[in-house]
């Protein structure tokens, strides 16, 4: 086994031992750093976004920056490759992010001559790994929906059906957030920076009961690719801890995807 793969390994075993504790704070890890806020406290706080000037205002300003909603619509693929730096290692794992619309999303992760896969495909999901294919459901596959949704951002929060769309903001944050409940147990929350109306996180919440598990993404260093804003750097954290720091390597929108890309016999495909 490689280094990469125990150092890998090491960190979620120590999200599974900790899960129990992890799981009965009902917080967010708040932005940059910044103290955690309670969830169930912001969510009451926020305001439906229909009703809120500022919060619709705030997303017609994302969108428009992001290149307006006829645009975004038109985006028929997208791939981007990032280089991650393992928290605590200067271990580094290489990561491909391919992302179509109608709920189609495929993750390869490399390391030291291995590769794993994440495939969404509408309302199925797998984890592929040393030839071992298994099937994915439940919290994991709400897990895979996040990354979907988060990548399809912003034109997802008009194109995709929420139950509920909340609009806030968090004391000391500079940030509005737009809170998108997307069943009852998964909730996506964005944070818009109003200064340049640019998405600088993604929050992905699994709801098990009262308990809840919290992903993160902190974006930054943005710049234009192909037209299209798209961040350079991003920050991952599950859990309450720093799993890494990832650098954007390449960047492309679409470009041609078969639509068996998108199944676990995508190994016989190129892209």
């Amino acid at each position: 086994m490689s280094r990469v793969h125990k150092m890998l390994l090491i960190v979620i075993a120590i999200l599974i031992l900790s899960a129990s504790q992890l799981f009965a704070f009902e917080n967010f890890h708040g932005h940059k750093g910044r103290p955690h806020p309670k969830l169930d406290s912001l969510f009451e706080a926020a305001v439906s976004l229909d009703k809120s000037t500022e919060g619709m205002a705030l997303v017609d300003a994302c969108i428009e920056k992001y290149g307006g909603l006829e645009k975004l619509k038109t985006v028929k693929s997208i791939r981007q490759s990032w280089r991650m730096e393992i928290a605590g290692t200067r271990d580094t794992v290489d990561i491909v992010k391919t992302w179509a619309p109608n709920k189609r999303l495929l993750i390869k992760t490399y390391y030291d001559g291995n590769m794993e896969r994440k495939i969404l495909r509408g309302d199925s999901a797998w984890f592929e790994s040393h030839d071992t294919v298994s099937f994915v459901e439940g919290n994991r596959y709400k897990g895979f929906l996040f990354s979907y949704l988060t990548l399809g951002m912003p034109v997802s929060i008009k194109t995709e059906t929420f139950a509920e769309m909340k609009y806030g903001v968090r004391e000391g944050d500079s940030l509005g957030y737009i809170y998108m409940l997307k069943t009852d147990s998964l909730m996506i929350v964005i944070g818009i920076d109003p200064a340049d109306n640019l998405i600088k996180s993604s929050e992905g919440v699994i709801f098990q009961g009262k308990q809840k598990s919290i992903y993160q993404n902190i974006f930054d260093g943005h710049k234009l690719v192909n037209g299209y804003w798209t961040p350079n750097y991003q920050q991952d954290i599950s859990l309450w801890m720093t799993m890494g720091r990832s650098k954007m390597v390449n960047c492309e929108y679409n470009k041609e995807v078969a639509d068996n890309f998108f199944t676990v016999e995508s190994d016989k495909l190129s892209y």
